[in-house]
């Protein structure tokens, strides 16, 4: 006997209704999108956002070599790639360099990809591939100076007795204008004598140097004022002073490698300790010289800085100065530096009782420095 078709009906719609809901039940949950809030900024910092969304707060020191100095309030100065950078905001105006030359001061914000400037109540927007360089308009804020304090000290004792110390100490001002720097070397060493005999002093030396450089274009750069006091009391060189100005050329200048030339005249006074002739001689330069700096990974960096100096025979024909070595990130802002300085002087000359001193100076030296 067949089933009556009213209850086929109703158990096969009770079946399918039981499979759907059982499949519904199944289902993923609907995924929703979180979007990252914007945070209310506080005008008394300037603001950044990484690409990883996370925002900084601190202050806006300069961009250069398509790096962004910060000072952040949680982390201290940092360095971040340009390409890192999502999203920055000032709080005070800015002084920013186009590729074109041009320089316009305002507040800016940085998003998607395009660059906006408020000045004078108007708002520009530009491309931000034609950005070149930022640093802040204030003149007088200490974020415009940076540089590095340097230490190297050695003693020996024992069959030998000797000392030495090097101290070394750099700092500059950057804006997008202009490039002032300082730098100060000093080297003494010292070996002990025989029992009852003094020391004798083996190096005694100290050099000084300042340029001011004008930032023409991307690629050309007039240096108006370049200086250097040098003296060093085994060379038999009291004071040696030079002042000039020069023409300088960037051959490469980004992120990780900078590659300056420079040339141009000078005078130069040059007083001996003890010489057969005048202890003062005066003469014209021509000086050469060449910096480069890479950086090898994100914890080394080489540099190799020589300078080449064409003067009068009676203050030496030739002079040569070079620097080279590597410097290694400890932490922080502390590094260690290793360093050969070379000064060579083509034709020295002789003290009053005929002794004429080495052309070459050589020296290696380990140092710990504190960047700023």
């Amino acid at each position: 006997m067949k089933p009556y078709p009213l209850v086929h009906y109703l158990i096969t719609f009770l079946f399918l209704f039981s499979t759907v809901v059982t499949a519904s039940n199944n289902l993923p949950a609907p995924v929703e999108t979180w979007e990252q809030p914007t945070p209310v900024f506080d005008h008394k910092f300037d603001w950044i956002r990484l690409n990883s969304g996370e925002w900084l707060k601190g202050n806006i020191i300069s961009m250069y070599d398509d790096e962004l100095e910060f000072d952040s309030v949680k982390f201290d100065q940092r360095s971040f790639d340009w390409d890192d950078i999502e999203e920055l905001r000032s709080r005070f105006d800015q002084s920013i360099r186009f590729k074109d030359g041009r320089v316009i001061e305002g507040f800016i914000v940085v998003k998607n990809g395009e660059l906006s400037i408020l000045s004078g109540g108007k708002e520009q927007k530009y491309p931000l591939t034609e950005l070149l360089n930022i640093t802040s308009s204030s003149e007088n804020r200490l974020g415009l100076w940076d540089g590095n304090f340097s230490l190297g000290a050695n003693f020996l004792k024992g069959n030998v007795g000797q000392k030495d110390y090097t101290i070394n100490s750099k700092i500059q001002r950057r804006t997008t204008l202009s490039r002032l720097k300082f730098d100060y070397i000093y080297n003494y060493s010292e070996v002990a004598g025989d029992e009852g005999q003094g020391s004798t002093v083996t190096a005694n030396s100290s050099r000084f140097t300042g340029s001011y450089d004008w930032l023409y274009s991307t690629k050309i750069f007039f240096r108006v004022l370049d200086m250097e006091y040098f003296q060093d009391e085994l060379q038999n060189i009291e004071s040696r002073k030079t002042y000039g100005l020069a023409l300088g050329y960037h051959a490469v200048d980004n992120k990780k490698m900078l590659w300056d030339f420079t040339a141009g005249p000078s005078y130069q006074q040059t007083a001996y300790i003890d010489a057969i002739g005048n202890d003062i001689e005066k003469s014209a330069v021509i000086s050469l010289s060449t910096l480069f700096e890479y950086e090898l990974t994100g914890q080394i960096d080489y540099i190799f800085d020589y300078q080449l100096q064409f003067v009068s025979k009676e203050s030496g024909s030739r002079l040569h100065n070079l620097k080279t070595g590597f410097s290694f990130d400890l932490i922080y802002n502390i590094d260690i530096d290793i360093s050969m300085y070379i000064d060579r002087i083509a034709e020295p000359v002789p003290t009053a009782t005929g002794d004429t001193p080495q052309e070459n100076d050589y020296r290696t030296v380990v140092a710990f420095s504190y960047y700023f």
